[in-house]
C-alpha cells in the first residue's frame, strides 16, 4: 500500500513539474506520506507550473480565469463632496472662449450625474451624463475641477449656455437643489469672475503679467515687495514663450504596475515563447531642471499671503521674540534662495498638481503637491521637505523599491541617513501633509489665478527649500544600465518575435497522450 501511495504522490508531483529541484521522487517515511496525500486531495498545492500564479487558479485543470483585478479606487476623505462654482470668463480676450469652472473642494468623490447648470432664466441648461463620450465630467475626484466651455464640433462636451455681458449661472444638483450661483451686472474683456476661499466673487483681470495680477489682487503687498527688494521683479514680466508646450505629466507620475501574468492549466504553455513579447516601452524622459528664472514664461508662483509673511516674520525671529521687522526680513540675504523656491518654471496649474510628484522650482530643488483625499480633505497642499536622499548603494530609489527595500531600518533611519525623511522619502511615499501624523504642509488657498504669462497659487505658509541631494555617479550608472536593459529587452523580443512561427495556438497540447 505505502509503495503504491508513494508512486501515486510521484506521479502527481510530476504532473506539476516545475524548474524546482525539490520537486523529484525521494523517500519519505509512511506517516509523511498519508499527510502528503491527504494535503493533495485537500487542493492543487504542492510544486505549481510556473504560469500558475494560486494552486486555485483553475478547477480540475479547465481554464476558469482568476479575478483581475479593477482600477484603483480614489482615496476619499471624511468630507462629503462640495462642488463650487470657482471660475467663469463671460467676456473672454481675443482668441480665447467663455469659461465655466467647477471644483470639488470636499473630500469625497463628487457624482454629478444628472447634475445641471443653467443660465439667468433657467432657458438653456446643461445636463451633465446626457452626453455620450462625455464621461470624464461624472466623477469629480476631491481637489480636481471641471473647465467646460462653448460646444463645438471638437468638444462635443461643451455647453449651450448663453454666457453674456449681464447673467447669471446657477448649478443645481441631482436633486434639483441649488448648489451654488453667480450673477453679474457688467464684465469688462478679458476680466473673470472669480471665487475666493471664503466664499466671496470679485472681478480680476485676466489680461496682465503675473506682477500685475499679484498687485491687482490685494493679498500679495508684502509678497510683491520681497520680489521687488530681490530683483526677481523684473525677471517675472517676461512675456509667454510662443513655443511654450503643455507638461507632460507621464514624464512625472510612475507608470501604472503591470498587468497580472496570464495564467494557464499545468500541463499547457511550455512550447511558447512568452519571451518573444516586447515589454512596455519606458515613459518619456523628464525634461531638464531649470534652475533660475527663464527669460520667458510662463511662470508659476506659489504665493504666500500677506497673513503668511506674518507668521513668518514671527517664526524667523525664534519662540519668545518679538516678530522680524519687515525691514529685517527684506535685508536677509536667505530671503532670495527662499522665494526662489516660490517660483516653478512652466505654467502648473493645478491639474498638473498631482499627488506625490516632485515639482523642481527655479531654486533647482523641488516642492511635492498632495491631493490625497483622505489627507487632505479637498484641498492641495504643498510639502517643502519631501526629497529623495539617495542610498549611498549603486541602487536608485526606483530600484530600491522594485526589491522592497522601502521599509528597511536601513531606509527610514534618519540617523543613518542624516536627513529627517531617512533616504528614498518621497519615491518610497514616507511624506504627509496629515497634522496628527506630524506632517506641516502649505495649503493652496486659492488656485489658479490666471495671468496672461502664467498661474498663481495663494498658498498660507512661507516655504522653506529643502537640501539639494545630488545625483550619485552610482545612480547615473544604474540609470543608464536600465536604459541599456531596457534596449536590449525590446531589440532581443523583436529578434524573437520575428523567428517565432506564426501558427495558431491549437487547444490541443503537441506531444500530449492520454
Amino acid at each position: 500500500m505505502q509503495y503504491f501511495l508513494s508512486k501515486a504522490i510521484f506521479l502527481e508531483l510530476r504532473r506539476r513539474r516545475t524548474t524546482n529541484a525539490s520537486c523529484k521522487m525521494i523517500a519519505i517515511p509512511s506517516t509523511l506520506l498519508w499527510i502528503l496525500a491527504a494535503l493533495l486531495l485537500i487542493g492543487d498545492g504542492g510544486c505549481l507550473n510556473p504560469f500558475l500564479e494560486t494552486a486555485a487558479s483553475f478547477d480540475g485543470g479547465i481554464g476558469v480565469a482568476p479575478e483581475l483585478p479593477g482600477p484603483a479606487s480614489p482615496i476619499e476623505g471624511s468630507t462629503p463632496p462640495h462642488v463650487v462654482i470657482e471660475r467663469i470668463v463671460s467676456y473672454p480676450g481675443e482668441d480665447d472662449n467663455d469659461l465655466i469652472v467647477l471644483r470639488n473642494i470636499g473630500g469625497q468623490t463628487a457624482d454629478m450625474t444628472n447634475w445641471v447648470l443653467a443660465d439667468a432664466e433657467n432657458v438653456n441648461i446643461y445636463k451633465f451624463g446626457d452626453v455620450e463620450g462625455c464621461e470624464q465630467y461624472i466623477e469629480l475626484a476631491p481637489t480636481a475641477k471641471i473647465t467646460l466651455g462653448p460646444v463645438t464640433p471638437d468638444d462635443p462636451c461643451g455647453f449651450t449656455l448663453t454666457v453674456g455681458y449681464r447673467d447669471a449661472i446657477a448649478l443645481f444638483d441631482a436633486e434639483g437643489n441649488l448648489s451654488a450661483r453667480v450673477a453679474w451686472e457688467r464684465s469688462e474683456q478679458g476680466t473673470a469672475f472669480r471665487r475666493w476661499s471664503n466664499g466671496d466673487f470679485s472681478v480680476i483681470s485676466e489680461a496682465e503679467n503675473v506682477v500685475d495680477t499679484l498687485f491687482n489682487v490685494g493679498q500679495f503687498s508684502t509678497f510683491l515687495m520681497a520680489l521687488h527688494a530681490t530683483g526677481l521683479t523684473d525677471k517675472l514680466m517676461g512675456e509667454r514663450d510662443p513655443k511654450y508646450k503643455d507638461i507632460d505629466l507621464s514624464a512625472y507620475i510612475p507608470p501604472p504596475p503591470p498587468p497580472p501574468e496570464l495564467q494557464f492549466p499545468s500541463w499547457f504553455g511550455y512550447e511558447l515563447n512568452r519571451s518573444a513579447i516586447p515589454p512596455p516601452p519606458p515613459p518619456p524622459p523628464r525634461p531638464p531642471v531649470v534652475v533660475g528664472v527663464p527669460e520667458l514664461g510662463p511662470y508659476t508662483l506659489l504665493a504666500p499671503t500677506d497673513e503668511a509673511f506674518t507668521v513668518f516674520r514671527g517664526q524667523i525671529a525664534g519662540p519668545g521674540n518679538p516678530p522680524a521687522s519687515l525691514r529685517q526680513m527684506l535685508a536677509m540675504p536667505e530671503l532670495l534662495p527662499i522665494l526662489m523656491y516660490h517660483i516653478i518654471p512652466g505654467e502648473w496649474t493645478s491639474e498638473y498638481l498631482a499627488n506625490n510628484t516632485a515639482i523642481h522650482t527655479s531654486k533647482g530643488v523641488e516642492v511635492v503637491p498632495f491631493t490625497d483625499g483622505a489627507m487632505t480633505e479637498g484641498r492641495i497642499m504643498l510639502h517643502d521637505s519631501c526629497v529623495d536622499k539617495p542610498t549611498p548603494d549603486p541602487f536608485d530609489c526606483e530600484t530600491q523599491i522594485e526589491f522592497e527595500k522601502c521599509g528597511d531600518p536601513y531606509m527610514v533611519s534618519p540617523l543613518g541617513a542624516q536627513w529627517q525623511g531617512g533616504y528614498c522619502q518621497r519615491t518610497c511615499q514616507r511624506c504627509t501633509c496629515d497634522p496628527s501624523q506630524g506632517g506641516s504642509c502649505a495649503t493652496i488657498e486659492d488656485p489658479d489665478i490666471m495671468s496672461t504669462n502664467g498661474v498663481i497659487h495663494a498658498i498660507d505658509r512661507v516655504l522653506f527649500p529643502p537640501p539639494a541631494f545630488e545625483q550619485k555617479d552610482s545612480d547615473i550608472v544604474a540609470d543608464s544600465a536600465r536604459d541599456a536593459l531596457q534596449s536590449s529587452q525590446l531589440e532581443t523580443a523583436s529578434k524573437e518575435a520575428e523567428k517565432t512561427p506564426k501558427t495558431p495556438i491549437s487547444s490541443e497540447t503537441p506531444g500530449r497522450t492520454g
